[in-house]
């Protein structure tokens, strides 16, 4: 981090440069404080004397609300986004801005000295696949010798140094530290996975993107935006105030429906993807992708990319993981300037959690196990669609849905189960603080009534995993969905060690009785 603090009076300029500052009070003994990063407090319960308190509208509460008891800890500066109450107005040094969390991002950057200017970004949204996006367009970049900082779902990875991270985009708190970081290791790529919500919360503004990625839109998040226009208006929102001028987006063809002319003007956007013969789009921005084989384990593809045709072997299957791959070198292409060449893809490490075979150390027959973050209707449909292909008998499906999450697509989950799995193991994912029968009975209200077999409901996780590994036959397949990669559940308040695919190991590792 920067080692000289920000002071008041540097503070007001910055956030009167970025145009946020509206108003401010800065009494004599306020205007002489300076802050370090760890003076600045959003948590009102942890602020002590001295600090800064930045308060915000959150998901679930108003900080501004906290004022008061900020105050009496011995906060010295407010940056507030509303009036104080009157009796503070005179008491304390305050700035007002028009969102807090820009002035948040652009403190934090500042504190960690602006490493944003030094590095060159790529982002990836979409309801579904950035993670694995991100992951193989570091992997691509690697091949060739060039090392990147990456962040999102899975964490920081600084080179090959790995960091734990816990939100898809990370708060400023945490991310422009990490920056500097790489930014003195000599690193000036970055690849991230960019959330809705951090677009709409301002988490990037001292962000400028060289290249972004779009991989697919489908319903998710409908507890926070409010419906399906609005979160698309927020993930394209990052292509309007995030993309330089000029830069590259890269477009899965599957957006097609949700694009509007308005959402193109002014960009220099790529469709990439497979059908695209009759898309209304210029020629010469369409990257059409071929799978011309596959098998249970890999896919042999074909695009053309600046009138030249790529064609080679690549460790993953589905269409939608082809295309997140050539999303991937899209952006790997952009950041190195480089055509990765078709020799370096066939060996690409696996993506934790994303379609991940769960291999055994037992010659025993057993089922076919695969673990898959898959947690929304249209992730569970292309990941059952997939197996489905590849499957000889019966297909499982182990899953659940998260709690205080997204209600309305727990139904739709639910049809999608009874219809693509031929056996269901309803049971527990991250219930939250929610009731997991009102949960699971959400979910079995897309069942048709009156299906048999009945889905089996277990509602701890462990035996569930347990139940369909051992009673699935030897070419039976077993998909377990909705936490992928994750080492932990959440069950109430409590954060327990869990992890799918350490638990299907065990039972397919025990010897059989």
């Amino acid at each position: 981090m920067r080692h000289a603090p920000l002071g008041s009076s540097e503070l007001s300029s910055l956030l009167r440069a970025r145009e946020l500052l509206l108003e401010q009070s800065l009494l004599p003994e306020g205007a002489l404080q300076s802050f370090t990063a760890d003076d600045f407090y959003c948590d009102s319960r942890t602020v002590k004397i001295g600090g800064c308190f930045i308060a915000y509208r959150g998901v679930s509460a108003d900080s501004h609300s906290f004022l008061e008891e900020v105050h009496r800890r011995g906060a010295v500066l407010f940056i507030v986004e509303t009036e104080l109450p009157s009796h503070l107005v005179h008491k304390v040094s305050w700035l007002k801005v028009r969102s807090s969390r820009a002035a948040l991002a652009w403190i934090y950057a500042a504190l960690a000295g602006n490493p944003q200017r030094d590095l060159a970004f790529f982002g990836v949204t979409g309801t579904n696949g950035k993670t694995s996006t991100v992951w193989l367009a570091k992997a691509l970049l690697a091949k060739i010798g060039q090392s990147s900082i990456s962040c999102g779902t899975l964490g920081f990875y600084l080179g090959s140094k790995h960091y734990p991270s816990t939100h898809t985009t990370p708060d400023p708190q945490s991310l422009f530290p990490h920056l500097e970081q790489g930014n003195k290791q000599g690193i000036s790529t970055v690849l991230m996975e960019v959330s809705s919500h951090s677009v709409i919360q301002e988490k990037l503004a001292p962000l400028n993107f060289s290249g972004l990625g779009f991989t697919s839109f489908s319903q998710d998040h409908l507890d926070f935006h409010g419906d399906l226009r609005s979160y698309w208006q927020a993930k394209w929102l990052l292509f309007r105030r995030y993309l330089s001028r000029g830069a590259p987006g890269f477009c899965s063809a599957s957006l097609l429906p949700y694009l509007r002319q308005e959402d193109l003007t002014g960009l220099n956007l790529y469709l990439y993807g497979s059908n695209l013969g009759q898309c209304n789009w210029p020629e010469e921005r369409k990257i059409p992708l071929t799978i011309t084989a596959d098998s249970a384990t890999a896919s042999s593809i074909s695009f053309v990319f600046q009138g030249t045709t790529y064609c080679g072997n690549i460790p993953l299957i589905g269409l939608y993981n082809c295309e997140n791959f050539l999303c991937a070198w899209l952006l790997a292409f952009s950041a190195s300037r480089q055509c990765i060449a078709p020799q370096e893809w066939q060996d690409l490490p696996a993506i934790p959690g994303r379609l991940q075979r769960v291999l055994s150390g037992t010659a025993l027959p057993q089922p076919t196990v695969y673990i898959d973050y898959a947690h929304t209707p249209d992730a569970l449909e292309k990941a059952l669609g997939e197996l489905r292909r590849h499957c000889q008998a019966k297909l499982w499906l182990v899953f659940g849905c998260g709690g205080d999450r997204d209600q309305g697509k727990r139904k739709i989950m639910g049809e999608i189960a009874s219809r693509l799995a031929d056996v269901q193991v309803i049971t527990a994912d991250n219930p939250r603080g929610e009731d997991l029968g009102q949960i699971n009975a959400a979910i079995l209200s897309g069942f048709p009534q009156g299906q048999l077999p009945l889905p089996f409901i277990i509602e701890e996780r462990r035996g569930a995993i347990n139940f369909a590994l051992t009673h699935a036959g030897e070419n039976d397949v077993v998909l377990i969905a909705g936490k992928g990669h994750e080492s932990t559940q959440t069950i109430r308040a409590s954060l327990l060690a869990f992890d799918d695919y350490e638990e299907a190991r065990k039972v397919l590792d025990r010897p059989s009785p």
